[in-house]
């Protein structure tokens, strides 16, 4: 079978399967929408192991292990711009009082722009900031500058697919009603509540997994490689 064509199976596969995904959501509204927000973390696992795929694929034969090549995946072939940013409520919570006094401040300010007990939705540029901004602010502690990169939403997202995939529940308390019409992710809050939840809703992995498709599809064919040359023959399992 020539190059495109075996380019075109792969591709369509998971177009196919994305498809599927998204029915389970539209399907199970329909009759129970209470239900529907169960289903959503059953999608966002689907859409992980996807992704996880995907990947793997893409990566194949390089000694970068599951986090690298996922994280690597987002970075390359989803378009997320925000992925870049470090989520400011995380990195506060994860820091305590242990803080560089500049950063510490730097966060408090951020977090005091908006009220979380008016029980009300924020989207990740309301908080979130470039990497390097709170880097220099972290300045020589090593372990605040390790906290700072692993907020990052990229190795956030990542994080979240371990709690998926490995403990099949979603980390954080953040409620999927907030994200019904969101395919980004979003901060909420509850009312009398102090903490801003993050939500990375089923769409937004949803989201995620097309753009992925749609960037290897072109990377495939500008190549010209056959992405079953990265898939192991499976017939002897």
């Amino acid at each position: 079978m020539p190059t495109q064509d075996r380019i075109e199976s792969f591709i369509g596969y998971f177009r196919r399967q994305l498809a599927v995904a998204a029915r389970l959501s539209s399907d199970v509204l329909s009759s129970d929408p209470d239900m529907a927000l169960r289903v959503a973390m059953h999608r966002k696992v689907l859409y992980c192991v996807m992704l996880d795929c995907l990947a793997g694929v893409r990566y194949h034969g390089r000694e970068l292990g599951s986090r690298r090549r996922f994280i690597r995946l987002l970075r390359n072939h989803t378009a997320w711009p925000a992925g870049h940013l470090v989520s400011v409520p995380i990195l506060y919570q994860r820091l305590g009082t242990s803080a560089p006094a500049g950063l510490r401040a730097y966060l408090q300010t951020k977090l005091d722009a908006r009220d979380p007990e008016a029980g009300n939705g924020e989207p990740l540029a309301a908080f979130d900031t470039p990497l390097q901004v709170l880097l220099d602010l972290a300045d020589t502690d090593a372990d605040a500058r390790v906290q700072v990169e692993q907020a990052q939403h990229f190795q956030l997202v990542y994080r979240y697919r371990n709690f998926l995939i490995h403990e099949f529940r979603e980390p954080g308390y953040a409620m999927e009603s907030f994200g019904e019409e969101e395919r980004e992710p979003l901060y909420h809050s509850y009312v009398n509540d102090h903490a801003w939840r993050l939500l990375y809703p089923a769409d937004f992995f949803h989201r995620l997994v097309a753009a992925a498709v749609t960037s290897l599809h072109a990377w495939f064919i500008h190549d010209g490689l056959n992405p079953y040359d990265s898939v192991p023959d499976s017939s002897g399992w």
